[in-house]
Parts: structure tokens; C-alpha cells; sequence
């Protein structure tokens, strides 16, 4: 896995794929593999989540454009958890996919069982059918 790097150019050699990249500080690398897997530079905009009120944007602490998390995944506002692409400045690439849901899974849960917040709006009532 490599994370900061461009793809410069990538070309089929004999049964494998030949790979130059570049990364952001500069350097480049040159790499073989049997098979490739490119993420495609998505990038963390909390200015999109309409759902978060800008007076709550403007509490939370960036990396970058990212939001500063905690190792339990919470960030500058208490009771606010960021998973996920929004994650990956924190914890790594890894935690952007599928593969890193279970890590991501375990250590939130059990940090919110540990820590249940008190209910702010009470229970939710089942309609009755």
C-alpha cells in the first residue's frame, strides 16, 4: 500500500505491471506487482455534509481538510465521531475501504459502550402496528 504517491505511468511487462510513481514530497519509486489497485484521490470536504450545522464545523479542529480524531475516533466536538474516508488522515488509508471496517468497528463500539453519552432527545417510541 502506498499512500502520498501519484501514478506516473504504469505499462505491462511480461505478466506483471510496471509502476513509476511520485510522491508528494517529491521522490519517485518504481514498482512491480502481479496485480493494482488505485484509489482515486477522493478528498475530505466536511463543507458538503449539509447535515452538520456550520456553527459545528467551525468547532471542530482540521488536519488539513480532515477533522483531527482521536484514537477512538472522536473528534474536537465531544460525542462526535468521524469514520471512514474522514478518518484516513488519522488512521491511514486503510480505514478509507471495506477492510478496515472491522478494526474501525471494534475499537468505536467498544469505546461507546464504555462511554454511553446521555440520552439528549429520550427514548424512541415503536409505532404501533
Amino acid at each position: 500500500m502506498r499512500s502520498g504517491y501519484s501514478i506516473m505511468s504504469a505499462a505491462v511487462r511480461g505478466d506483471a505491471v510496471a509502476l513509476c510513481f511520485r510522491h508528494r514530497d517529491g521522490t519517485s519509486l518504481a514498482l512491480e506487482a502481479d496485480h493494482v489497485v488505485a484509489g482515486t484521490g477522493y478528498r475530505v470536504d466536511l463543507g458538503r455534509l449539509k447535515f452538520l450545522d456550520d456553527s459545528l464545523r467551525a468547532d471542530l479542529v482540521m488536519d488539513g481538510s480532515s477533522p483531527a480524531l482521536s484514537s477512538r475516533f472522536e473528534s474536537s466536538v465531544p460525542g462526535l465521531y468521524f469514520v471512514g474516508l474522514a478518518s484516513a488522515a488519522t488512521f491511514g488509508p486503510l480505514t478509507r475501504f471495506a477492510l478496515g471496517a472491522r478494526f474501525t468497528a471494534r475499537l468505536l463500539s467498544g469505546h461507546l459502550r464504555r462511554h454511553r453519552a446521555p440520552q439528549i432527545l429520550g427514548p424512541l417510541s415503536r409505532a404501533s402496528t
